[in-house]
């Protein structure tokens, strides 16, 4: 693809390369997820869940950054906030190929950094805790479910892998490459599943989908844990992140 023009997207990873310079892994619109070499700068240092504009130039794999410029201000993240905006760079950076523009990924991916800044905000002072928690995790299991769909590994919420509907008083087991299997002693709860399928966030659809999340993105993520899951609280839930 021709380069030249300015990308919109943000910063997903850094780490220092040679005296001067940085590997930087970009998320743009344009072009998905992009592998870059550029100059360590004190002046203008690169942000995560800063919106940017990019210029890259070179051919292959790794690209040159040029250029780049501040597209809009940047998001502050806080807490849990943070810790949630720095799991979602990391399945990004982990999941997705270089090179394959992601529209509608790249948009969720917007729009969940903006609703975790309004809980970093002053709308998150005048929410319960256990409420912001929920909220938190709404973000991410929406953002989870899509990244699926995009892989290619979509998770039906509401059909077994036979393609009957889930029973509210049924139990479920998780297995990838089919989908929810009904089992006698299974960790996932029809209830649960169904409340999430049906707009309603209750503690079951929280517990379950989060359970369900976990499961089905694990053999894609080659057997090595997510760092950013090291950063959020224990829970006593043993699908906690």
């Amino acid at each position: 693809m021709a380069r030249g023009g300015l990308l919109a997207g943000y910063v997903l990873h850094q780490r220092s390369f040679r005296e001067r310079s940085q590997l930087v892994e970009l998320f743009t619109a344009e072009e998905g997820r992009c592998g870059v070499v550029a100059r360590r700068s004190r002046r203008q240092p690169l942000r995560l869940f800063q919106p940017l504009a990019f210029r890259l130039s070179g051919r292959g794999e790794l690209l040159r950054l040029q250029q780049w410029e501040e597209r809009g201000p940047g998001l502050w993240l806080e807490g849990g906030p943070l810790v949630c905006g720095l799991y979602l760079n990391e399945l990004l950076y982990r999941l997705l190929h270089r090179g394959l523009a992601q529209p509608e990924l790249f948009a969720a991916y917007e729009a969940a950094l903006a609703a975790l800044a309004a809980l970093s905000d002053g709308l998150g002072e005048s929410v319960p805790g256990g409420a912001q928690r929920a909220l938190l995790e709404r973000v991410l299991r929406q953002f989870e479910l899509l990244l699926l769909e995009v892989l290619g590994y979509a998770v039906d919420v509401v059909a077994d892998a036979g393609g009957a509907a889930l029973e509210a008083d049924c139990r479920y087991r998780f297995e990838a490459g089919r989908g929810l299997v009904p089992a006698l002693e299974g960790p996932l709860s029809g209830q649960g599943l169904l409340d999430h399928a049906r707009g309603r966030w209750t503690e079951a659809a929280q517990r379950d989908l989060k359970l369900l999340c976990r499961q089905a993105l694990a053999p894609h993520l080659g057997g090595r844990p997510l760092r950013s899951r090291e950063l959020f609280p224990r829970q006593r839930n043993p699908a906690g992140e």
